[in-house]
């Protein structure tokens, strides 16, 4: 049995030759590639929630509509004082959106006072602050608490679905503006549509969102500008899971800043004007012109980036956005300032953010981020708060003016064993597709010493797979496939060396004992293992050219399905390629995985977000079978460290709902 001493990183060669394809006794017989590929697309089965009743068409389909303020005193900051801006009432629209990110369920929300207390973060990265990322996601439609149990509206006044699911109207709130005081119309909707979703110099591929029952093989669909307000989405086919999709992403896949972003167009435009700005930027004019603009779009992940960079002056002179902080200043101090325009209150009348400003300072690693924490220098954090050292951060939590929230939870599952299905070797392959070596993995693993030794407790050992801890089943599922041991002593489908590259980052700090105890337990059942932590974007590098065998990462899915799909594609490259290009590249998918993307992709995106439940289920279920990925945990607990002066921060929930709502914190003081 190993021990906890196993935590040690063992040096391992890492020569090309160790590799699991790297010298095979014989070369092994592969079938010729198929080319089963449908001469025409196929037409998805009609979708049904479970138990065969029809989701289509359902009479109890329904839409929403803001809530009224009627008539209220709006107040504003003290900020505002003779910083020139035209009067509160003014910058709000027609009918500003009242807050309810979080429900009365999960915090007792307390009217917040003004005060020129700056929120004080930390960020590793030098252009990048997770938390200003967070509070300023603003979707179109939010579901509150983040559960996708109900759907309202945030930045639109009113959304409205059809019957049959394929039509969508959205209207926006009159008045509303961005942040540099222009209306934000039907013309913003417009140009991201035409001139950055359709566009395929940027978007070789139209998202699969875009298109007809979220299918690749389905048509794209239509816009229709009704007014200067409303616009219409037409779908060629049931596509109901858009509503969820829109409450758990954000405004840029559908907002635009026309007035500004037309002059940062390669066809809009002047060409010599345009070339110096994206040369300017280290980058090639035409090649490189769709990265200037992605990084110039206004996507909350994006502040503080390249494109929010406002001079020293008053805000609103770059990338105009719509969320409730705006970059203000530069630097190892970056300084974000409240958008004048926000377009958001509470009950009482008071336009929002509370706060002013944001001090983001940056840190060199996550001991310098400990000792600012310690000290009472920062009064937010869940990033910089590894489990490990949640005790010393406990027994100084009085001294540092903090306290420390234990029951919000992560809205993903957190360091999952995943499998590079398609990795090109047909000797690993032939291995990792045989569902007798997934499921010997997760009997090989002690769930419970991850438990206790990675995550202190702070989570649930899951009971997605089969958790049963035994390794005497292991071994017997491994010989049943018909691996023995090779002349260097270590496991083989073919008696020859049989190396797997298991490649892990520290990007989360449960990454790296997750890895580690998972590497123990792959040596004692008898593998000679290239085990190797690499950086994050090498990675990520890797996953998208199909070069990764084993890792380390984290799927949104279980926990939360309407997220997007990106978190598969690690496992199954090219699996994933041949369904997104409708058979045009990549390689044909087992019948299973097929069944797979069609819960994931066909089910929650054809159906009513009330089917999301279901497909929870069922996507839960296919894990239990297929051993996709192994799950160690669930429910982990997301350790945040809040400053005691602050309020309204919910204390249970997810905690991402809660950093979604940091426009209505505030320092009681």
């Amino acid at each position: 049995m190993y021990k906890k001493a196993s935590f040690i990183v063992v040096a391992v060669l890492t020569l090309a030759f160790f590799t699991a394809c790297g010298q095979p006794a014989t070369p092994v017989a592969t079938d010729a590639p198929t080319t089963d590929v449908p001469a025409t697309p196929v037409t998805p089965a009609t979708p049904t929630a479970p138990g065969g009743a029809a989701v289509v068409g359902d009479a109890a389909v329904e839409g929403g509509v803001a809530e009224i303020v009627g008539d209220m005193e709006f107040r504003e900051s003290p900020w505002f004082s003779g910083r020139g801006y035209p009067p509160v009432n003014e910058r709000l629209p027609s009918n500003p959106a009242i807050w309810n990110t979080v429900s009365d369920s999960l915090m007792s929300f307390q009217e917040g006072r003004f005060s020129g207390y700056p929120l004080r973060t930390i960020r590793m990265e030098p252009i990048w602050d997770a938390l200003i990322w967070t509070g300023n996601e603003e979707p179109l439609i939010t579901s509150p608490d983040r559960l996708g149990e109900y759907f309202v509206p945030n930045i639109i006044e009113s959304y409205n679905i059809s019957d049959d699911l394929s039509t969508f109207t959205f209207t926006l709130r009159e008045g509303m503006r961005w942040s540099d005081g222009h209306p934000v119309t039907t013309d913003d909707v417009y140009f991201a549509f035409n001139y950055f979703i359709l566009d395929h110099r940027i978007h070789p591929t139209t998202s699969t969102w875009f298109r007809a029952g979220g299918d690749p093989r389905g048509e794209v669909a239509r816009l229709e500008i009704v007014d200067r307000y409303t616009w219409r989405m037409h779908y060629g086919g049931a596509t109901g899971g858009v509503i969820a999709w829109i409450a758990f992403s954000n405004y840029h896949n559908w907002l635009h800043p026309a007035h500004h972003m037309h002059q940062l167009h390669i066809d809009h435009a002047d060409e010599a004007e345009l070339r110096a700005l994206v040369e300017g930027h280290g980058l090639l004019f035409p090649e490189e012109w769709h990265t200037f603009y992605q990084y110039h779009r206004p996507d909350p992940w994006n502040t503080g980036r390249t494109s929010h960079i406002y001079p020293h002056g008053r805000v609103g002179a770059g990338t105009p956005s719509i969320s409730a902080f705006v970059h203000y200043r530069d630097g190892d101090l970056r300084i974000y300032h409240r958008n004048p325009y926000f377009w958001k209150i509470d009950r009482y009348g008071n336009q929002l953010p509370y706060i002013d400003e944001v001090h983001s300072h940056l840190v060199v690693d996550l001991a310098a981020a400990s000792i600012r924490i310690l000290a009472g220098d920062v009064d937010h954090s869940y990033e910089w708060v590894p489990l490990a050292q949640v005790p010393l951060f406990a027994e100084n939590a009085a001294a540092g003016g903090y306290r420390l929230l234990t029951n919000t939870l992560l809205h993903r599952t957190d360091a999952d064993l995943m499998f590079g299905m398609t990795y090109d070797c047909p000797r690993w392959q032939g291995v990792v597709q045989d569902v007798r070596f997934r499921q010997a993995i997760s009997r090989a693993i002690d769930r419970a010493e991850i438990l206790e030794a990675v995550y202190l407790g702070f989570a649930r050992i899951s009971d997605i797979q089969n958790p049963r801890h035994d390794l005497d089943e292991a071994r017997a599922l491994l010989a049943d496939m018909g691996l023995t041991l090779a002349a260097d002593g270590f496991l083989s489908p073919d008696g020859a060396p049989f190396v797997i590259d298991f490649s892990y980052t520290a990007w989360m700090a449960q990454f790296v004992g997750t890895a580690q105890i998972i590497n123990e337990v792959l040596r004692e059942l008898g593998f000679n293992i290239n085990f190797r932590q690499i950086d994050q974007p090498l990675i990520d590098t890797r996953r998208e050219a199909n070069d990764v065998q084993l890792s380390i990462h984290f799927m949104h899915g279980p926990v939360q399905p309407m997220f997007d799909d990106w978190q598969w594609n690690g496992s199954w490259r090219q699996w994933h390629n041949y369904w997104n290009t409708a058979g045009e590249a990549g390689e044909p998918m087992p019948d299973w995985v097929r069944d797979f993307y069609e819960v994931v992709f066909r089910g929650i995106r054809q159906n009513h977000p009330r089917y999301i439940p279901a497909a929870r289920q069922l996507m839960r279920d296919m894990q239990a079978e297929h051993y996709l990925q192994i799950i160690p945990v669930e429910d982990v607990v997301q350790v945040i460290i809040v400053n005691n002066d602050l309020r309204n921060v919910p204390e249970a929930g997810f905690f991402m709902a809660g950093c979604w709502g940091m426009d209505a914190w505030w320092f009681d003081r």
